[in-house]
C-alpha cells in the first residue's frame, strides 16, 4: 500500500495558508454546569431511573456522579473507587454502568437505583503489587465488557450475575483496549496487537509491530483497526486483506483515534490540530486528511456526534471546544499557490477557563465537557 506520509507532511507544512479561511462561528450556550472535587477522567451517556437520559462523570477524587442531561440535576452519587476512578463504560443496557479505578477493582452499577451490582478485585495471589484498572472497552450491542488491569484483561458481565473471567496474563502491560461489534477484544501491548474472538471464548491471534501503541479504535464494520503510537504515527490494519501501513508526519504522540458512527471518517490528534481521514472505500492510504488547526494548545479530546450527524467536537488544553461539520469541507490554498488541505466548517465554539479533559455528546445538539478543575458543563448548539 502507498504510504500517505509524504503528501500529508507537504500539505500542512506551512500553516499561514489557513489564515484566510477563519470564520466567525456561533457561540454555544451553557445549558447547565456542575462540579466535583477533582479532574474529570471519563464521561458516559446513560439512562437513570425510568428511562431518564443522563450522563455519568468520574473524577480523580474517586466519586462518580450521574446527572440528568436536560437539567444537570444530580440523580446518583456513587462511591466510585478509592484513590480515583479512571474509566467508565456503558453497554447494551444504558442503565448499567461499569467503572474501574486506582483500587484495582471493576464495579458494575444499577443506575435505576444507584446500587452496586458487582465488584471484582483484579489483584490475584502471586501478583507483586496492586495495580489499577485504567481502561474499559464496551460495545452498544453487548451485555459484557473488557477491562485492563496491568498485564491482564478481564471480561465482565453488565448484569452482575456471573463471575468475571481473566484472560491469559500477557508479557507486558496493556496499553490500549478496544471491543468490536463482532465481539473481538483488541488488546495492545508493547509491539503486539492481540485479538480475542467472541470475548475470549474463540480464536486467539496476534499481529506484531515495531511501535509502542497508546490508543486503539475499531471502525463499526470491523474492517479497519487503528493504533495511535507514542512515536508520532498511526498504524492502520485492514483486517479483511491482512495488509497494514503507517500514517506519518504527525507532530506529537497520538493519544486520540476515533471513527465516526457510520465508519466513513477517522480523527486523530497532531499537536494542537486534528486530522480527519477518509476511511470509506479503500481507506486512508494515499489520501489527504482535513486539517483542523484552531486550538492554541494541545488537543486533549475529540468526540463524534451521534448517528450520522457528521459533527465532530474537539477540546484543547486552553479550554476551547470547537464543533466542526464533517459533511461540509472546503479547499485551501497555500502561499505558493498550491492546493492545501481541506478544512471543515466550524459550526460552534465554547470557551472555559481551564483544560478540557473529555467530551461526550448527549444528543444531536448538546455536548457535555469535563474539565481539569472538576467542572462539568453541558453546551448547546
Amino acid at each position: 500500500m502507498a504510504d500517505p506520509s509524504a503528501r500529508v507532511t507537504a500539505t500542512f507544512a506551512d500553516e499561514d495558508g489557513l489564515e484566510d479561511i477563519v470564520e466567525e462561528p456561533d457561540e454555544m450556550v451553557e445549558k447547565w454546569a456542575a462540579e466535583v472535587e477533582d479532574a474529570i477522567t471519563a464521561l458516559r451517556r446513560c439512562e437513570a431511573g425510568e428511562g431518564v437520559p443522563a450522563v455519568a462523570a468520574s473524577c480523580l477524587e474517586g466519586e462518580v456522579v450521574v446527572l440528568e442531561t436536560a437539567t444537570g440535576k444530580v440523580i446518583h452519587e456513587l462511591d466510585g473507587h478509592k484513590g480515583g476512578t479512571l474509566c467508565l463504560g456503558v453497554g447494551k443496557d444504558p442503565t448499567r454502568l461499569a467503572s474501574g479505578g486506582e483500587d484495582g477493582r471493576i464495579k458494575v452499577w444499577d443506575l435505576n437505583t444507584g446500587s452496586l451490582l458487582s465488584s471484582t478485585d483484579c489483584f490475584q495471589e502471586g501478583d507483586r503489587r496492586k495495580g489499577s484498572v485504567e481502561i474499559i472497552a464496551c460495545c452498544s450491542s453487548s451485555d459484557r465488557f473488557a477491562a485492563a488491569y496491568g498485564k491482564d484483561v478481564w471480561i465482565v458481565s453488565f448484569a452482575g450475575d456471573e463471575p468475571a473471567v481473566r484472560l491469559e496474563s500477557l508479557s507486558t502491560s496493556v496499553a490500549a483496549l478496544a471491543l468490536s461489534t463482532a465481539m473481538t477484544v483488541h488488546v495492545a501491548t508493547d509491539g503486539k496487537l492481540h485479538l480475542y474472538e467472541d470475548m475470549g471464548r474463540g480464536k486467539i491471534s496476534y499481529l506484531e509491530m515495531d511501535h509502542a501503541m497508546n490508543t486503539l479504535s475499531v471502525d463499526p464494520t470491523g474492517k479497519w483497526v487503528v493504533a495511535g503510537c507514542l512515536d508520532k504515527l498511526v498504524h492502520v490494519w485492514n483486517m479483511e486483506s491482512g495488509e497494514s501501513f503507517q500514517i506519518k508526519g504527525i507532530s506529537s504522540k497520538v493519544k486520540i483515534c476515533a471513527f465516526d458512527p457510520p465508519g466513513e471518517k477517522m480523527v486523530c490528534n497532531s499537536g494542537p490540530a486534528a486530522l480527519v481521514w477518509p476511511v470509506d472505500g479503500e481507506g486512508p492510504a494515499g489520501r489527504v486528511p482535513c486539517y483542523l488547526h484552531a486550538h492554541e494548545s494541545s488537543l486533549e479530546a475529540a468526540s463524534w456526534g451521534p448517528g450520522g450527524t457528521g459533527l465532530l467536537a474537539t477540546g484543547g488544553a486552553e479550554g476551547l471546544i470547537i464543533v466542526w461539520d464533517a459533511k461540509e469541507s472546503r479547499a485551501t490554498n497555500m502561499p505558493n499557490g498550491t492546493r492545501g488541505p481541506d478544512v471543515l466548517a466550524v459550526v460552534g465554539v465554547a470557551e472555559h477557563d481551564d483544560a478540557v479533559m473529555v467530551l461526550e455528546w448527549v444528543d444531536s445538539s448538546s455536548i457535555v465537557a469535563g474539565y481539569e478543575s472538576g467542572a462539568i458543563v453541558c453546551w448547546g448548539m
